[in-house]
């Protein structure tokens, strides 16, 4: 419709044009705020948007300009991602995004005083992350202690002396087992030449007996092969051996007992081993009261673990997932059948318990051990839960081999094969075009895709003035090869120079120098309708100015030179920069709705020539002191490097913070920020340039908000993870 002849009253559900181009740049950050908010994709809107990435140009097999091995690795992803399509028609009915989501909405509520009281004065939550801040603490200080350290070490000796006894029984029975089976002299003649072996034909029971004769002999060399290394393991771990390795343990555990942190961890995760097996059991059965079990489960957690089973369903055979899950639930019936369960449970966190904190506990190990071998006796002698346990191994093990059977999974498989095999050949051929195809086509498509760089909000504040520009999206300027970030030409020189000096009539010295030149030339770049206030505070005057502002560094655009030496015999350089050119060859500007736009009409043929030079001048400014910056970070990480090896950290996180600890700034008198709100404090305190993309963006963000909800199947009230805004935005 004409602007002309638009309505003048509101119309709340049709947009503008502007508003509608804006709704699609917006669309990413609509989906991305979507998913922070808890909204999932469909399946259907998966598949949607993966097949606009089949369409997209990097995928495009009609590229002539890509070699056979490029082009295969293209048609590699685009079968990967059409098998992967297929995949997800597997999870057609969303039933993996209906688990997450009552996952997230579920609630169990545990007794948290009861368990706390059993957990012996340890003030921990029992959940999760409780037991993995255990886990690490008790884990941290055991390889961080000497004697800890020297029990693993005489571990790893003692093994290193079975291994050793148990090679030389395999070596003697080997030996064995070829003399006996070794072939007799009339054997041996049968096979000398055609019919040698008239006469020697054997009958169908010597055939077998023979069989059996040899399996028998390599059967009896490996059980005693067997025997020989479980009577190096028993003399190797007793005596003097045995002795030393608990006396270790022993010192290890009354060290660490004496910290706080240690023995609260391990009554943490005692009573948590215990105590949540129970927990878990109950859970997943859902045969307690709350009453009984301090426990409440609402209806999302069953239906979550519902959904659970139907995604695992889906994949391998429907009728082996039902019999697991059949057996997963006999076994955990015993935990409210079987009257030694609880007991054993209890038992086996008081034993983990004992040995992390009493030295004495490895005194009477191997009677604490047999006591609960007996005990696990006992529970399997009076119920089923041995046989049930069996049951659902095997079952595991039947389910899990029908997996990679399913069509759907392996064609994934080979897909994800196949693009690995190729892409190794492709690595591992030297002749292969892949390195120029990666450079000379899919990194300008690549770049050729980024075509805004957003700055929503730029504030600098120095001595002299304060800037602020809102709405800047830098955007490549028009050349004649298409509109990309990509530079026109990047050009790269190196030289050596060798120098030999005469010092004195009998001795010459050699310099040499390595030196390279860097060359960018065409680097275009533009930014359209940028706000932008500025307030100049010098001297007696204070001038004040706003406006909406363009500038265009086109054409031929910017070309930037660097001459850098690298520095041979020189601490305190690695290498240096020599020299810095830099040209633009075109700068043009628009300004608009500013207090003295006809003034810079009239200067602007004066202002374009010094602006362009100032633009000069301070790039190569900012060119010079970031090459100085990086020079000192690359001396100061070597030094740091030397001096963390010196130091030899006990653990590579250590090294690797040391390494990349870096020199503090000095602070600066210009002030530097890039945000969406303004500060609550401040000189930009409540300030906005003219057609602010920040508020355009807060109000956006409100009708971003509005289409999310609108979208929501319950209009806003969050009670489903459906949403329309991961449909794929089309084109205008």
């Amino acid at each position: 419709m004409p602007s002309e002849t638009e309505p003048l009253l509101p119309r709340y559900e049709d947009d503008t044009s502007r508003q509608r181009r804006l709704h699609q740049k917006l669309h990413s950050y609509q989906m991305v705020r979507a998913i922070s908010e808890g909204y999932m994709p469909t399946t259907e809107q998966t598949i949607a948007n993966l097949r606009t990435l089949l369409a997209s140009d990097v995928l495009n097999l009609r590229n002539q300009d890509i070699g056979s091995v490029g082009r295969q690795l293209v048609r590699d992803s685009r079968l990967w991602i059409q098998v992967f399509i297929e995949f997800l028609q597997k999870n057609s009915q969303d039933q993996l995004q209906e688990f997450l989501w009552r996952l997230a909405r579920s609630r169990v509520e545990v007794d948290t005083e009861r368990v706390s009281r059993q957990a012996a004065h340890v003030k921990a939550r029992a959940d999760t992350k409780a037991a993995y801040d255990s886990f690490r603490t008790v884990g941290g200080l055991l390889l961080t202690n000497a004697d800890f350290r020297l029990f693993v070490d005489d571990i790893v000796t003692v093994g290193r002396q079975i291994f050793a006894d148990t090679a030389e029984s395999l070596a003697e029975s080997s030996k064995k087992v070829a003399e006996q089976v070794k072939p007799s002299e009339e054997e041996e003649q049968a096979l000398q030449g055609a019919g040698a072996d008239e006469g020697h034909e054997l009958s169908k029971a010597e055939v077998k007996e023979e069989g059996a004769h040899v399996a028998g002999v390599a059967g009896k060399g490996v059980a005693q092969t067997s025997h020989d290394a479980v009577q190096s393991a028993k003399e190797h771990l007793s005596g003097r051996e045995r002795d030393t390795l608990l006396f270790r343990l022993k010192q290890a555990v009354q060290k660490l007992r004496e910290r706080t942190d240690y023995s609260d961890s391990v009554a943490t995760l005692a009573q948590l081993v215990a105590r949540y097996a129970k927990i878990y059991a109950d859970v997943a059965e859902n045969t307690a009261s709350v009453a009984q079990e301090e426990m409440e489960v609402n209806a999302d957690l069953k239906r979550a673990v519902d959904e659970f089973w139907n995604v695992l369903r889906s994949f391998g055979s429907t009728e082996e997932w039902e019999r697991l899950q059949e057996k997963f639930h006999n076994v955990l019936r015993h935990a409210n059948k079987d009257p030694e369960f609880d007991n054993l449970l209890g038992e086996v966190g008081t034993s983990l318990q004992d040995m992390l904190t009493n030295p004495e506990f490895f005194d009477s190990a191997p009677q604490k051990l047999d006591e609960l071998k007996d005990h696990t006796q006992k529970v399997g002698s009076e119920t089923s839960l041995r046989k049930d346990v069996d049951d659902f191994l095997a079952q595991t093990k039947r389910t899990l081999r029908t997996v990679p059977e399913d069509p759907a999974v392996s064609k994934l498989i080979n897909a994800t094969k196949k693009i690995y095999q190729d892409a190794w050949g492709a690595y591992n051929d030297k002749k292969a075009d892949l390195p120029a195809d990666l450079v000379n086509v899919f990194l300008p498509m690549l770049l050729r895709t980024l075509q805004y760089i957003p700055f929503p909000r730029l504030e600098i504040s120095a001595p002299e003035m304060d800037l602020l520009l809102e709405n800047l999206i830098l955007e490549p300027g028009h050349t004649v090869n298409f509109s990309s970030f990509l530079p026109y030409r990047m050009h790269l020189l190196t030289r050596n120079d060798i120098d030999v000096v005469k010092t004195h009539s009998k001795r010459t010295e050699t310099l040499m120098k390595t030196a390279f030149t860097v060359t960018v030339q065409g680097l275009n770049i533009s930014a359209e309708d940028f706000g932008y206030w500025f307030r100049t505070h010098t001297g007696f005057f204070h001038l004040k100015d706003e406006g909406i502002a363009s500038f265009y560094l086109d054409r031929r655009g910017i070309d930037i030179s660097l001459d850098i030496e690298v520095g041979r015999g020189s601490l305190e350089q690695i290498f240096s920069l020599r020299g810095v050119r830099v040209c633009i060859h075109k700068l043009d500007y628009k300004v608009k709705q500013s207090k003295w736009r006809f003034l810079l009409w009239l200067t602007k043929p004066f202002l374009k020539h010094l602006v362009r030079r100032v633009l000069e001048k301070k790039i190569a400014e900012e060119i010079v002191a970031a090459t100085f910056a990086l020079n000192r970070e690359l001396v100061f990480a070597r030094e740091r490097l030397r001096a963390a090896r010196i130091a030899n950290p006990q653990d590579l996180a250590t090294f690797v913070r040391a390494v990349l600890a870096r020199l503090k700034p000095a602070d600066s008198n210009v002030e530097t920020r890039i945000g969406v709100e303004p500060l609550d404090k401040g000189v930009f305190k409540g300030v906005y340039a003219p057609g602010s993309i920040v508020k355009t963006w807060h109000e956006e963000a409100t009708r971003a908000q509005e289409a999310i909800e609108d979208g929501d199947e319950t209009h806003g009230l969050g009670q489903t993870w459906h949403n329309d805004i991961f449909n794929v935005a089309g084109r205008t």
